[in-house]
């Protein structure tokens, strides 16, 4: 096989790869005139002995069907995604907060593709609505991909952080300097957990979608960051899961209505005890905080806290607070 050979034979391979499915067939006829559209010569004898050699050595499962009088094709092992496996990629993609919507265009666009050209338009056309707002920093992929690389070494990273101001503006909050402990996704939005090494060495967690110009730095992280990797899960179930203050033992009563959102939020281990009344008691790790009674406030009169007494009172302090009961 001569180099004019192995340029068509390759172009051939990938026309097939990226143009043909099960639902669209390729014709031989459109193979050359594909070839042609690419500057690559092609005669229909040669276009055959091409099929001919990836259908009898290579693993990718030709199909061959005659459609009237023509040839038709497609790679049955064209991807290992199936359409439904390649949609379900798209749709988080489309659901994440955390990424822009120049951003997750262009993944989108990335992921449909990994099915072929054929079913890319397909795949990005699906009927389904997404209630939710994207966030509008471009630097997010950046800051992951300068995060990730900085986790992997084991090195410090800093970058410039900013809020929102009341008019959705960026107000800027200025350089940190951290020792990276580790990145959490939680509810719609990455974080990164890392020591602050210009405020005493205290660990925060920032948003990493109001992040820009994220840098490794040329120094290791301390032993107590790189030790603190080995307990992240439980870092973060105390502050993100609602875990933010001195741990108590609490007991819920709460409705069934409650159920899916306890499980949701507590995970599919925990076993709720049913009462005579057809309520539930369920004994959780919870904290004294501001977030986790905001969770139990949500489903009013359906969910109580039965004890201990010192977050059950707690508890009705802060719902006087609110509406400024003395």
């Amino acid at each position: 096989m001569n180099s004019d050979d192995k340029l068509r034979f390759a172009a051939v391979l990938d026309i097939l790869h990226t143009e043909s499915a099960k639902s669209e067939m390729i014709s031989t006829s459109e193979i050359i005139k594909r070839l042609c559209e690419r500057g690559i010569p092609a005669e229909r004898r040669a276009v055959k002995r091409d099929l001919d050699l990836i259908s009898d050595r290579m693993a990718v499962g030709l199909k061959e069907r005659r459609v009237g009088r023509d040839n038709c094709y497609y790679l049955k092992n064209n991807t290992v995604f199936t359409d439904t496996e390649l949609g379900i990629l798209i749709d988080m993609v489309h659901a994440s907060n955390s990424l822009d919507e120049r951003s997750s265009e262009k993944l989108i666009d990335k992921i449909a593709t990994l099915g072929g050209h054929q079913r890319a338009k397909t795949l990005k056309n699906r009927m389904i609505e997404f209630n939710n707002s994207k966030h509008s920093n471009p630097d997010m992929t950046k800051n992951r991909e300068a995060l990730d690389n900085a986790i992997r070494k084991n090195h410090a990273v800093s970058f410039s952080y900013f809020r929102l101001d009341e008019n959705a503006q960026r107000a800027e909050m200025g350089v940190y300097y951290t020792d990276v402990v580790v990145m959490v996704y939680e509810e719609e939005n990455y974080y990164l957990v890392a020591y602050d090494l210009e405020d005493g060495y205290t660990k925060k967690h920032f948003r990493i979608d109001r992040m820009y110009g994220v840098e490794e730095l040329d120094r290791e992280i301390s032993f107590t960051a790189l030790s603190d990797r080995l307990s992240a899960a439980e870092y973060t179930g105390r502050v993100f899961k609602m875990f933010g203050g001195d741990e108590y033992d609490v007991t819920l009563l709460f409705g069934e209505r409650c159920l899916n959102a306890v499980f949701d939020k507590f995970g599919e281990k925990v076993r709720p005890r049913k009462t005579e009344d057809g309520d539930y008691i369920l004994r959780v790790t919870a904290a004294q905080s501001p977030t986790f009674f905001a969770w139990v406030f949500q489903f009013g009169k359906d969910m109580k806290i039965l004890e201990p007494l010192s977050v059950k009172e707690a508890y009705l302090a802060q719902i006087r607070d609110a509406y400024g009961v003395m």
